[in-house]
């Protein structure tokens, strides 16, 4: 088999980790101190909703060209993402023989350490930037009270529907940066906008039918003390966190009534007094003021990067590959059905884990390939889906279909001599991706190309 070589291009590897959860208590692993232990199964946090599930943690690096897989760490199911970027990136290095290539992670990256570990060594990361640093609230609370100098970045169709309006985006660099001393790139979505604005009104909304719908415990109907209403009303917004957008004001009624004084039938000689009893319910308005301030940041996100060489169009563009990292997790899920996993040995689970890579990085590496000889060839679709309908972009499982269920039929002689071989017909698009992927036909029963 002669070899070949792909060429990958490793200026850009995009990091992301997922849970590989497992059923079973896996009792009887080795211990914690034992340095040549496999990956440990226990419980932690769970990204598929199972947290009374153990797991291992998934992390994995893939190239922006063509997101082929190139380094993976099967670690602790208890493992933070945060704590991984160090020894990911430092193996990086070793592996590509160089440190300047760009390294893009989510905001688990965005920490202290991670970032001077990666500037020190003269590498270049590109993250997105928490809220919970004092850098984003210092940039939204301007945001409030001034208008930022957006300019046009990027503009997109949308992903959900052709009749979608296109999705914009600008940028704008905070001047001042990181109290570290990285830039801080600004943007603002169209689409994120629209779906920030959507999401306030339906906790909104939500909120202000349970204030208005509160009621005291038993058979009352009303808040009987000012009290009892206030912590009432302070529990839901404690939860609701929309304090600041709403107006909660405590109704106060007065109730008079006269009734009889001691007991008896009444007669002309009964005497009656005055009572009077309070009531208390509750009226809900919008705070206007701190919604117009609110939706002023609708729509922004921010990144962080030591590279003062990208412009803000490049920047995002490459963040904006990121979510191919997140496909590579959602294929072995699903197209590998990686779970649920029937072993009972943690350190054969660990192995199987690390087979997945290898298929994975093999299935990438034929997608890449198809698309980029579709490109060179000019041949802008492939009939690969169902009822020959085109496909731009073809995937490994596509490409691995037109092949299914291909047979070869040998006959032998009583001496054991094959006197026969035939082949089921190769389809026009079979033709088509073995010519592309420079296959040997005759493995199928076909004519070896000359030229």
């Amino acid at each position: 088999m002669s070899e070949r070589k792909f060429k990958l291009v490793l200026d850009d590897i995009h990091q992301d980790t997922t849970s590989v959860t497992a059923t079973g208590e896996y009792r009887g692993q080795p211990p914690v101190t034992d340095p040549q232990r496999p990956a440990r199964l226990t419980r932690g946090y769970n990204k598929d909703h199972r947290p009374d599930l153990k797991q291992l943690v998934y992390d994995r690096m893939v190239t922006a060209d063509g997101a082929v897989p190139i380094h993976c760490n099967i670690l602790d199911g208890n493992t933070a993402d945060d704590t991984v970027h160090q020894q990911n990136w430092l193996s990086l290095r070793k592996l590509i023989g160089r440190s300047d290539f760009l390294y893009v992670a989510d905001s688990k990256l965005c920490s202290k350490e991670n970032m001077k570990l990666i500037a020190d060594n003269h590498g270049r990361f590109l993250t997105i930037m928490p809220k919970t640093h004092g850098e984003d609230k210092r940039f939204r609370a301007w945001v409030r009270q001034n208008d930022v100098p957006w300019s046009s970045v990027l503009k997109r169709k949308n992903p959900r529907g052709k009749n979608k309006p296109v999705v914009r985006y600008s940028g704008y660099e905070d001047p001042q940066g990181s109290t570290d001393g990285y830039r801080i790139l600004w943007y603002l979505s169209s689409q994120k906008k629209h779906r920030d604005r959507e999401a306030r009104k339906k906790k909104l909304n939500k909120t202000r039918k349970r204030l208005e719908q509160l009621r005291p415990p038993g058979r009352g109907g009303v808040f009987s003390t000012k009290e009892a209403v206030q912590e009432a009303i302070a529990r839901v917004l404690a939860k609701a966190k929309v304090g600041a957008w709403l107006k909660v004001e405590i109704v106060e009624y007065v109730h008079v009534k006269t009734v009889q004084v001691g007991a008896g039938r009444p007669g002309p000689d009964t005497q009656y007094t005055t009572v009077t009893s309070n009531s208390y319910t509750i009226r809900v308005e919008e705070n206007k003021e701190a919604l117009d301030q609110a939706e002023r940041c609708d729509g922004i996100f921010p990144l962080m990067t030591n590279d003062k060489s990208l412009s803000l169009k490049q920047a995002l563009k490459k963040y904006k590959y990121q979510p191919f990292a997140e496909k590579r997790h959602q294929q072995l899920k699903s197209v590998f059905r990686v779970m649920p996993l029937w072993l009972k040995n943690s350190r054969r689970v660990e192995s199987l884990l690390w087979l997945y890579h290898v298929v994975d990085l093999v299935q990438a590496l034929l997608e890449r390939e198809v698309r980029q000889q579709m490109k060179q060839a000019g041949t802008a679709s492939l009939p690969l889906y169902a009822e020959d309908r085109q496909s731009k972009a073809p995937t490994a499982q596509m490409v691995l279909k037109a092949f299914q269920g291909h047979r070869r039929y040998r006959v032998f002689d009583a001496s054991g001599s094959e006197v026969l071989c035939v082949h089921d017909p190769v389809s026009d698009v079979g033709m088509t991706l073995l010519n592309l992927l420079g296959i040997d036909r005759s493995a199928y029963g076909l004519p070896v190309r000359v030229g």
